[in-house]
């Protein structure tokens, strides 16, 4: 008898029978075990309509938080960031926020407004609600931030630019005055458009008849690029020593990661006249970078444009680069830029 059974066994794994059990037993995760998902699942903090009642012809504000997501989506509305807020002219009474982690895992929430006795209505058109830039006027070299939001609109574009989301910010970095022309777009083909201007103005040089605290000023009327002095206010001038601040690169103001070990890489863009480049990273607690803030690192004397350390936590924390000259002098230091890490 137990000789038939190997007979019985040897028949099996010689043909194509046993390969075709073999197979089912892996995809049923007979003996292997399911793959594990280290990825934790998506959460939608909070979804919800302002105001909850729909007043005919006005618009409801959704807003929306999430924690480990790595895309959202609102029904009717389509593809949205993890975090943020919309204005909608609403055309049913359930918005449906699903949001996904990267492994695919999806979680949904609804919200609804005015019960359910909403009016259809008609495709609104397009509304730019603002757009702006700040600061209006920079000096040539330096950098200026584009910030709008739009309502209404199936596409937005802004010239020099392409196409962006419907809400954000942008750095610019003109070298002369420049008009940017945000232009948004319904599905029926009505735009709405405005417009913003920087004025840029240039570096004049101002430098002492003799090396003496006490000299008269000379002035030099002709604008030139000069990295050591800065125009405060047109007609006011004086020396400020340093270097302009870096441009930071990456990871991007407001970067989530997940993956672990922390390891980040700094970016930043080379200032010419730097003989090296200082970085200071600080953790924050999970509230946000607003109080309570420590320094993690402070590294000095970089010669590369990059810096790559293992964050502290789960937690946001900052980052900001400054140069320092030849001398030893300390240059501006760059705006604070954010990240968090959500484990």
């Amino acid at each position: 008898m137990l000789s038939g059974r190997f007979d019985l066994i040897n028949a099996f794994a010689s043909g194509p029978l046993f390969l075709l059990i073999l197979l089912a037993g892996c995809a049923t995760g007979g003996g292997l075990g399911p793959i594990p998902d280290d990825e934790p699942a998506p959460r939608i903090i909070y979804f919800k309509a302002s105001p909850p009642n729909v007043i005919p012809g006005k618009p409801v504000l959704l807003e929306w938080r999430t924690d480990n997501a790595a895309e959202a989506e609102i029904e009717g509305v389509g593809g949205v960031p993890i975090h943020g807020s919309r204005e909608i002219l609403p055309t049913r009474s359930t918005y449906v926020l699903t949001v996904s982690n990267a492994t695919g895992r999806t979680v949904r929430e609804e919200v609804y407004i005015g019960g359910t006795d909403v009016p259809i209505m008609a495709t609104p058109p397009p509304q730019v609600i603002f757009f702006r830039a700040n600061p209006p006027s920079v000096i040539a070299g330096d950098g200026a931030e584009l910030e709008w939001r739009v309502a209404f609109a199936e596409s937005v574009r802004i010239s020099g630019i392409g196409e962006v989301a419907p809400e954000g910010s942008r750095s610019v970095d003109p070298q002369q005055q420049a008009t940017y022309r945000l232009t948004a777009r319904n599905s029926k083909g009505q735009t709405a458009t405005e417009e913003v201007s920087i004025t840029v103005a240039y570096l004049q040089i101002i430098e002492p008849q003799q090396e003496s605290d006490n000299a008269p000023l000379r002035r030099i009327e002709e604008p030139v690029r000069s990295p050591d002095t800065r125009m405060i206010t047109p007609g006011t001038l004086r020396i400020v020593g340093g270097l302009p601040a870096p441009r930071l690169v990456a990871p991007a103001n407001g970067a989530r990661f997940n993956h672990f070990p922390r390891k980040t890489r700094l970016r930043w863009l080379p200032v010419r006249g730097a003989e090296s480049y200082s970085v200071e990273v600080q953790y924050c607690q999970r509230d946000g970078c607003a109080t309570n803030v420590r320094t993690l690192r402070l590294k000095e004397k970089l010669r590369s444009t990059e810096y790559v350390f293992d964050f502290v936590g789960a937690q946001p924390g900052r980052w900001r680069v400054w140069t320092v000259d030849a001398g030893g002098k300390s240059g501006r230091k760059s705006q604070w830029w954010e990240f968090r890490y959500t484990r």
